[in-house]
């Protein structure tokens, strides 16, 4: 029997370091949507400039409405992309799907754009987005890529199930 003893030492390291550490997928998805609802809640009450500056990676791409996409932070935050425009911007996020890494997610959500005209009149604007984030060597989760969409109003919540539906169906 002590003659086995090294050979037993051995399978076992081997079977434990053989093991993948699974990832819980769904926690991941949960912090990350917490994260987003952090990013959007500093949007509103500090600006949308301010939020995404703390909330994008260096290297983050930002896609634009009707013109080139903003590549890194310091394109995002330059003097002429600073349209100082008077609204508010927020978002709620709809659905995540994270990567079997656990290192990046996706987030599917809508976006809201609250302004007053001239006139005094409150307007409001709709739309979807797409945000991937990313976990970095801090462990702080930052997006990499932010765009998005207008649409006529509030999303509907049967596309969001069915979302839900065809992700968890895909896993």
């Amino acid at each position: 029997m002590k003659k086995n003893k090294p050979l037993i030492s051995v399978i076992a390291i081997l079977f434990i370091f053989s093991c993948k550490n699974e990832v819980d997928l769904k926690s991941v998805e949960e912090e990350v949507m917490q994260v987003e609802k952090n990013f959007s809640a500093m949007s509103a009450n500090e600006g949308y400039k301010k939020a995404f500056a703390s909330f994008g990676a260096d290297d983050m791409v930002v896609l634009s409405r009707g013109g080139e996409p903003h590549i890194g932070k310091d394109d995002y935050l330059t003097p002429d992309n600073k349209a100082q425009l008077d609204f508010v911007l927020t978002w709620t996020p709809l659905h995540a799907s994270a990567a079997k890494s656990g290192d990046m997610v996706s987030v599917f959500g809508e976006w809201l754009i609250k302004t007053k005209l001239e006139s005094g009149k409150d307007t409001s604007m709709f739309g979807n987005y797409l945000t991937v984030w990313r976990k970095n060597k801090s462990g702080e989760w930052k997006f990499i890529m932010d765009g998005g969409t207008v649409t006529p109003g509030p999303t509907d919540p049967a596309l969001v199930e069915k979302l839900k539906m065809l992700a968890e169906k895909n896993r």
